[in-house]
């Protein structure tokens, strides 16, 4: 598979489907290509070809993390948090320090409006990518504190999050929900609307 992954990190998207499906035509329960061919699909919206992927790489391979890591981050898309924990929770048992799995794991926590928990999640992810992601990172505290009402530190977070990625495919709506937040410090904190969770962060991997 590392020819595949080598052409999936310059974006060739052809050449890393043909390296992934000669892989499966001589092991067809190969759950490193199943996997890979699954984020292929999350990135064509094709959600149900993934899903059907994924649960046959982890039946073929109970103890394959990633295939549980893309399974969570397919259903943060879907809306089906309580799904995604369960995934990510199988994740982190074989990568137990893995950041992506913490970050994940506080998108299922923001879907499901516990914002402490997705708070908890975010600094984690925060602590052990170090500073290799920090738009993402940043993002997902401003949402989450936003549920809890610190609006000045949600502030602070998002002015981060426009400062690494100012030109990112999020950054309009994230300009727009600070906007909203210094407008409702001058007034309210409840009446900041909370963003809708599912696919929110789906671009920010």
């Amino acid at each position: 598979m590392d020819k595949a992954r080598a052409a999936l990190a310059k974006n060739h998207t052809q050449d890393a489907q043909k390296a992934i499906d000669a892989a499966l035509k001589v092991t067809p329960d190969y759950a490193d290509a199943l996997t890979l061919r699954a984020v292929l699909e999350v990135n064509a919206q094709q959600q149900q070809a993934a899903l059907d992927d994924l649960v046959h790489a982890v039946k073929a391979d109970p103890s394959f993390g990633p295939a549980y890591l893309v399974l969570g981050a397919l259903f943060n898309q879907m809306g089906r948090f309580d799904e995604a924990l369960r995934s990510l929770d199988r994740e982190s048992i074989y990568n137990p320090n893995s950041w992506q799995c913490a970050y994940e794991m506080s998108r299922s926590w923001l879907g499901k409006r516990e914002y402490e928990r997705a708070l908890l999640q975010a600094n984690r992810a925060q602590s052990l990518s170090g500073k290799l992601h920090p738009g993402p990172i940043h993002l997902i505290r401003g949402y989450a504190l936003m549920g809890t009402k610190r609006l000045e530190l949600a502030s602070a977070e998002f002015e981060a999050y426009l400062d690494a990625e100012p030109n990112g495919q999020l950054a309009g709506s994230v300009r727009v929900a600070l906007a909203k937040i210094k407008t409702a410090m001058a007034q309210r904190p409840d009446s900041v609307p909370l963003p809708a969770m599912s696919g929110l962060f789906a671009s920010a991997k």
